[in-house]
């Protein structure tokens, strides 16, 4: 079960590296956290352990739980960061150009 727990927590951090929109980001959290995710499908297999390994194991996926909502919040927040301006009012007016003088090199008397 451990070993589940460690190939689990190392493939959502992949994922989570990769992760691009907040829709990617809805993705990954809706399969690892959700109610058919894949950590609560470690949680029911819990019951299947001997009681001696419960504890322990049921700490191991606390753990992991916590990762991966603290790490889903951090890329939610950075996401919300470097979000581009994706368009252009153009029913704004247009800027005027700036005012210039002419160098003195290019006068001639």
């Amino acid at each position: 079960m451990e070993t589940k727990i460690q190939q689990l927590r190392e493939a959502f951090l992949q994922e989570i590296g990769k992760v691009e929109s907040p829709s990617q980001l809805e993705a990954i959290r809706i399969r690892y956290l959700g109610r058919k995710g894949e950590l609560q499908a470690l949680f029911r297999q819990l019951g299947n352990l001997p009681p001696e390994q419960r504890p322990a194991v049921g700490k191991l996926l606390n753990e992991l739980k916590v990762l991966i909502q603290k790490n889903i919040e951090e890329k939610k927040k950075s996401l919300a960061e470097e979000k581009p301006v994706s368009h252009i009012d153009l029913t704004l007016p247009g800027r005027k150009p700036p005012i210039a003088r002419k160098h003195p090199l290019t006068q001639v008397l």
